[in-house]
């Protein structure tokens, strides 16, 4: 049945097929994606992703940019990489009159100021930032970042939206919970485009805030290989290397960005620090000289400046520019460190710098640097600081830090003054097999140890070896014939003095009259190599305690005491040799 000025219920249906058929066909299947990003099917089992292992990514949907699918690939690649060169190319890529850009135009040249202002602050804007109407996740990702606040809701649609929040870390705040969050996002961003310098960059600094500065050295030097003349990046790898004890590196990074930025009072810091710690000193003054031109009411680089002609050995200005510090702060560690050194390597002051010492441990009890300064002050002079001798101090550090081969040695020295030779062993053994660099008399203690305990056999595998190593060495040679003489080789230690003795320094002299007094018969002959062994250096407390010994054991206590009171004079607070001097008093009274 047909009906009047009607269409037939048929055609109603026919027509919205037609509409639903043309409605599929011309919605975009997917969203277009920049050259500069990877696809999933590319970087999820790569391994070069940041954790330098195959783990898969997951990688936000395909429809992620569709909010920015009408601006071109190249623009959208350069904010990507996000550096300070390549944000000005895209915004100059995108500059039109004010009335002519669309909101997503608008969104990423906001885009490229706001991250211009939190990452580069050495970079001027040169780019005119229109007003954005609508509320995007992107500047709301960017607001929060300088708020100090990481966003949350940006979804993770797109490159962009995982990276933005992560500029947080560049703010001031100090916030931490959110690192676990930023490390998964960046993750993902640099799945979809490893070659971003910003990413890579902010993941770097992101890894040295959770303490894996080795890992972080990728990334940030990854950043700053992409744009060679960009501060920000070149100096966080400076800092970097820094910290991990690539001394060298430091050094040449902070110089390298001196010359392209040789009046900003960062980097002349920088260059300060990386050049002390590479015990360049003379150059390390020079730059703190011109930070304090700069800012001559720097307490802190006056304190530097002070640090590093105690390290010259020019007491007299550093000792002025303390006393200059002491005006605003006398409480400060390194001052209190520094004030210590100067009393007892210049003035030879040992009490006054104990006094300083224990009100640095008073004001920080725990600092291991302070405490070593003790153990050490300590050791030489054979007292107690707060109550406690240099190995009790020594082993309060040990407590904190085991493998501290500077505690362990300052241990061992005070078990060998108590003779308390096993425990020096035990400890000794430690720092023999250490990883770390060993202080210069390590190996000859251990020689000694190994003696007194009749670890001949060690003592001899490790003196025959040194002496390989290095014959010319007048301290192996020490131990060489001492070793010598205590396993019975005592012709070839007689063969050997007699070689040596002709050329030997005069020190090296008196030590080989010394050693061959050992093995003399007589003691006639025993006391005339002494004899020369003091003429040829007098104040050799080992040949003046052994005419001690002879002249004691021959009961002529005058002639004991003439020696044992040189020994003294060397080693005044040995309290062992005070002893000594007490009996033979008593015994040259009778």
């Amino acid at each position: 049945m047909k009906y009047a000025g009607s269409t037939h219920p048929i055609c109603y249906i026919l027509l919205l097929l037609v509409f639903l058929a043309m409605f599929f066909f011309l919605i975009p299947s997917c969203a277009s994606t920049s050259s500069g990003t990877a696809r999933p099917s590319e970087t999820a089992a790569s391994g070069d992703g940041p954790s330098g292992d195959t783990t898969e990514i997951a990688v936000p949907a395909a429809a992620s940019r569709s909010y920015f699918r009408k601006i071109s690939p190249d623009v959208l690649s350069d904010i990507e990489f996000g550096s300070p060169l390549s944000l000005r190319r895209a915004a100059g890529n995108l500059r039109k009159t004010a009335s002519d850009y669309t909101e997503p135009e608008k969104v990423l040249l906001s885009v490229a100021a706001g991250i211009t202002t939190i990452a580069w602050p050495s970079v001027s804007i040169t780019w005119e930032t229109p007003e954005v109407v609508e509320p995007t996740s992107y500047l709301g990702a960017l607001d929060s970042a300088q708020l100090g606040v990481y966003d949350y809701s940006t979804g993770d649609i797109d490159f962009l939206t995982l990276e933005l929040p992560s500029l947080v870390l560049l703010s001031s705040g100090t916030r931490t919970d959110y690192y676990n969050t930023a490390r998964t996002a960046l993750k993902k961003a640099l799945a979809l485009n490893p070659d971003s310098l910003l990413a890579n960059y902010l993941y770097g600094i992101l890894l040295r805030r959770m303490g894996q500065d080795s890992e972080a050295l990728v990334f940030l030097k990854k950043a700053a290989d992409s744009e060679k003349n960009c501060l920000e990046t070149n100096y966080a790898l400076a800092k970097c290397y820094q910290a991990t004890g690539a001394v060298s590196a430091a050094e040449s990074a902070a110089q390298n960005l001196e010359l392209q930025y040789p009046e900003n009072t960062d980097v002349i810091k920088l260059c300060a620090e990386t050049t002390f710690a590479a015990g360049h000193y003379d150059s390390a003054e020079q730059y703190v000289a011109r930070v304090l031109q700069k800012q001559p009411d720097n307490t802190t680089y006056i304190l530097f400046r002070a640090r590093i002609l105690v390290q010259k050995k020019d007491y007299i200005r550093a000792a002025a520019l303390l006393d200059v510090y002491a005006r605003t702060d006398q409480d400060s560690r390194d001052y209190l460190m520094l004030r210590a050194q100067i009393q007892r390597d210049w003035n030879r002051n040992d009490d006054a710098a104990m006094d300083t010492i224990k009100k640095a441990i008073a004001l920080y009890p725990d600092d291991m640097q302070i405490l070593l300064f003790a153990a050490d002050l300590a050791l030489s002079s054979g007292t107690i600081v707060d109550g406690m001798d240099a190995g009790q101090l020594a082993f309060k550090i040990l407590a904190a830090d085991p493998d501290n081969t500077e505690a362990i040695y300052i241990y061992v020295m005070q078990k060998m003054r108590d003779k308390d030779w096993n425990d020096a062993y035990t400890y000794s053994s430690r720092l023999m097999t250490s990883s770390g660099e060993l202080p210069a008399d390590a190996a000859f203690n251990h020689i000694q140890i190994c003696l007194e305990l009749d670890k001949t056999d060690e003592a001899w595998e490790l003196a025959a070896r040194l002496y390989k190593e290095r014959p010319g060495d007048e301290k192996v040679l020490q131990s060489y014939l001492l070793v010598l003489t205590r396993i019975g080789k005592t012709a070839e230690a007689y063969a050997l003095i007699n070689q040596l003795l002709p050329q030997a320094s005069s020190k090296m002299k008196s030590t080989l009259y010394y050693r061959r007094s050992f093995i003399v018969s007589g003691t006639e002959a025993q006391l005339a190599d002494l004899r020369s062994s003091l003429i040829a250096n007098p104040r050799n407390s080992d040949t003046l305690f052994r005419m001690y010994s002879i002249y004691f054991k021959n009961k002529d206590y005058r002639k004991a005491q003439y020696y044992l009171r040189q020994v003294i004079a060397l080693n005044p607070s040995d309290e062992s040799m005070l002893k000594l001097n007490t009996e033979l008093d008593s015994l040259v009274a009778r």
